[in-house]
Parts: structure tokens; C-alpha cells; sequence
């Protein structure tokens, strides 16, 4: 890596007189110093809405879903990701979906209002992980709902359609539309 170095009397600026910063100087290192640490970073950066690291989705399909997701936090300001994990390593599915909502700092601050989508095809188990302020909107029995609609498609091997599906119908719920029955467990395994 290469660094240029310019000293102020190189580059044309006026020097402060000997001894001292200049005021303007001064401020200026007050103004900057003041909103280093004035606020935590905002949780409403830019996030991975697709994270497919088991390779089940196409381009066209992430892309359609970075959009769906970006329209519904337009819409909701709710954040929806979805990740996909070749293997939980050992781990429940809960301890990687709580880990990876976590480190994606889904939801807005004060809000909590993020969901996480996780399929870990090896293991056979879904989860949709949700933040505090989504409980109501999101319950665990329509979580499990969806997941069980998912697992209905990949137990036929179309994954990219399972998570468009369930995608589509976390929106709805975070939109409030029309519910479908609500049945048991957020996360599920498939038969082989």
C-alpha cells in the first residue's frame, strides 16, 4: 500500500503561529472528535437480505428476493434476510439462527423488528428466527405454518421455490394480509 504525505507548507496552507493551533484548526478537530462517539452506528445499514451459502437459490431467484425483501422494509420498515448454511456444524438450528440474526443486526433499533430466514438443507430444518417487536405479527404458529408450506416443496426437491413461497408469506403476515391457519412449530424437519 502506498501513503501520500503532504505537509501543510508543501501544499500551500498557511501555518499556525509557533506554538499554537489555529482556531479554525482547533474547531475543526472539536467538531470531529464530538461526532466520533455521539452515536452507536445506526442499525438500518444496508443488510444481506440473500445470504445463500448452500447454493440453493439462482441469481434471478436471489435477485427477486433482495427485491420482495427491499419493498416489504420500504412498506413495513420490518428487515427480512434469508440465509441458507450447506451444513449447522453441530449446532441446533436455533443457536446458528439466533447467531446470524444477531450478526446481521436485523430489525431497527428500538424496534426490533427484524426476521431471519434459514434453511440448512443437510439437516433438513427450517427456521424463521424473529426479533421481539415481530412476535405479535409473526407468532411462532404462523412461522410454522410457513416453514411446514416450505418443507412441502422441498421435500420434492425445489428449494428456490420453498423460499420464494415462504418469503411471500412472511410479507403477507408483516403486511397483515389475509392469514392462513396457524398450526404448530416455527421450525420443522422434512422426511428424506
Amino acid at each position: 500500500m502506498t501513503t501520500l504525505s503532504v505537509t501543510p507548507a508543501k501544499a500551500g496552507v498557511p501555518q499556525p503561529a509557533a506554538g499554537g493551533i489555529s482556531a479554525l484548526a482547533g474547531m475543526t478537530i472539536l467538531l470531529l472528535l464530538a461526532g466520533c462517539g455521539a452515536s452507536e452506528p445506526a442499525r438500518t445499514q444496508a443488510i444481506a437480505r440473500v445470504d445463500d451459502q448452500a447454493g440453493l437459490l439462482s441469481p434471478a431467484a436471489e435477485n427477486r428476493i433482495a427485491a420482495e425483501l427491499a419493498q416489504l422494509e420500504q412498506r413495513t420498515s420490518d428487515q427480512v434476510a434469508v440465509k441458507t448454511v450447506a451444513t449447522l456444524d453441530g449446532e441446533t438450528i436455533e443457536q446458528v439462527a439466533l447467531a446470524a440474526a444477531r450478526s446481521a443486526a436485523l430489525g431497527h433499533k428500538g424496534k426490533d423488528n427484524g426476521v431471519l430466514l434459514l434453511v440448512a438443507p443437510h439437516e433438513k430444518k427450517v427456521r424463521i428466527e424473529t426479533g421481539r417487536g415481530i412476535a405479535g405479527v409473526l407468532t411462532d404458529a404462523e412461522a410454522g405454518a410457513i416453514v411446514r408450506e416450505m418443507v412441502g416443496a422441498f421435500r420434492s426437491g425445489q428449494f428456490e421455490n420453498g423460499i420464494e413461497s415462504g418469503v411471500r408469506s412472511i410479507g403477507r403476515e408483516l403486511r397483515g394480509d389475509p392469514v392462513r391457519p396457524a398450526l404448530l412449530r416455527k421450525d420443522a424437519p422434512w422426511p428424506a
